[in-house]
């Protein structure tokens, strides 16, 4: 037995060689698949106090690093087809000293990591998209209906920029409008804000962001 390890001694070096490198190269993955996953954006849409019209839309910042929000957009499902209008820049309030700053009239600008962004409430972002659209709002309390467009759902679309890359990265998510005994209340369609950060989604992201303007 002995004879044998020492004839095939020189195999088992190799062998031993080769199995090490092997274990290196697979903890090396880990580690870069970890250091990857630690490192890429994400951003969370979901909605705030309460479930009604009048619960807020926040934007979350679950990134190691800040963003910087370019823009964002909000898109109304309804009887006759899709409606999409920016939603980044708002009619800022007046004070009696005066009309305020640029930064209470605009989404537009960084969040740091671990911060959120208050996009307002969904009431106000459904009124904000009939008026750019001038679609003919009715007078009710709700602001469900366009002038009889029922509104099913809402899409909330938040197009940023994170690193140093030019091309930006996008997050969305539906939240339908469901009728119920208490009134209208907001579910999302889906547990987790969609991701759009891979290379080619961003790609697909400045496309559309294109278009838009």
């Amino acid at each position: 037995m002995l004879e044998w390890l020492e004839e095939y001694a020189d195999v088992f070096d190799v062998a031993i060689g080769l199995a090490t490198v092997f274990v290196w190269i697979f903890y090396a993955q880990l580690l870069l698949s970890n250091f990857r996953r630690q490192r890429r954006p994400k951003l969370v849409i979901n909605q705030g106090l309460g479930t009604e019209l009048d619960s807020r839309c926040l934007l979350s910042n679950m990134s190691q690093e800040a963003i910087h929000i370019e823009n964002i957009f909000g898109t109304v499902e309804t009887e006759r087809g899709r409606f999409t209008a920016p939603i980044t820049d708002f009619k800022p309030p007046v004070s009696e000293e005066g009309p305020v700053g640029l930064g209470q009239g605009t989404l537009q600008g960084p969040v740091k990591s671990g911060n959120y962004m208050d996009i307002g409430t969904f009431r106000d972002v459904i009124k904000t998209i009939g008026r750019y659209r001038r679609l003919p709002m009715a007078e009710d309390e709700n602001c469900l209906d366009f002038d009889a467009i029922s509104v099913t759902s809402i899409e909330i679309v938040a197009i940023a920029i994170y690193g140093p890359e030019d091309d930006p990265i996008a997050a969305s998510r539906v939240f339908r409008l469901l009728d119920g005994e208490q009134g209208v209340r907001l579910k999302p369609s889906d547990v987790n804000t969609q991701q759009m950060v891979s290379r080619r989604s961003r790609k697909t992201v400045k496309h559309w962001l294109k278009e838009q303007r």
